[in-house]
């Protein structure tokens, strides 16, 4: 960044501003032409970093918006103060004009919110055809989108005497087995590193 001499004392100024047209605006870099070739240079410190906070699903809001900024984002789409579309990892910062000093980065963390499944075990069922589905016990599922019955009919079990030994005799013809997994489960929860869930997904913002 460049400096200022004043009282002859190099000073770093934090921001300049400049009046042009009646209006104050922030000098963001200054072009100096040097053996006929002009050069620019950053003249101000970068603006204060984006404060964000996660206010809808998969959505952001830079509570300090500043609409005479230049915002550089990764992994988002901004629409003026808001940040939707976003993607786990999505960064914002901020500086004055194209080509100054930006700012801090701020980052965007979102985590899709489900069910977890953990420990398993079969159920078999065996019965004449058209056999219904088979139903997970005690609140358990099939699948981590919560299905606890499925899988009708079955293997068809055509040796006949496999079929009277499962079937009992009552449907020689017709006998079919199915095992299907169940699982323990729980919803995902990650208050405790700081994420809101909105909807079905959790928002965390890390501000520079």
């Amino acid at each position: 960044m460049s400096g200022v001499r004043v009282s002859g004392v190099w000073r770093t100024p934090a921001v300049t501003s400049v009046k042009v047209a009646g209006t104050w605006r922030t000098a963001a870099t200054v072009s100096v032409k040097i053996d006929g070739v002009w050069r620019t240079t950053t003249f101000a410190g970068p603006p204060p970093p984006p404060t964000l906070s996660y206010t809808a699903q998969s959505q952001f809001t830079i509570t300090n918006y500043n609409a005479a900024l230049v915002y550089v984002v990764s992994g988002a789409t901004r629409t003026g103060s808001l940040l939707t579309s976003v993607s786990n990892g999505a960064t914002i910062a901020a500086s004055y004009a194209v080509g100054a000093t930006t700012s801090n980065v701020s980052t965007m963390n979102v985590l899709a919110h489900g069910r977890v499944l953990t420990t398993s075990f079969g159920v078999t069922d065996t019965g004449c055809g058209p056999r219904g589905s088979i139903c997970c016990p005690g609140g358990t599922i099939q699948d981590a989108s919560g299905s606890v019955c499925g899988g009708a009919p079955g293997s068809f079990i055509a040796d006949p005497a496999q079929a009277a030994a499962f079937c009992g005799g009552a449907c020689n013809s017709n006998c079919y087995q199915l095992t299907v997994t169940c699982y323990n489960w729980y919803f995902t929860n990650y208050t405790g590193s700081g994420y809101t869930l909105i909807g079905n997904v959790w928002g965390r913002a890390t501000n520079g």
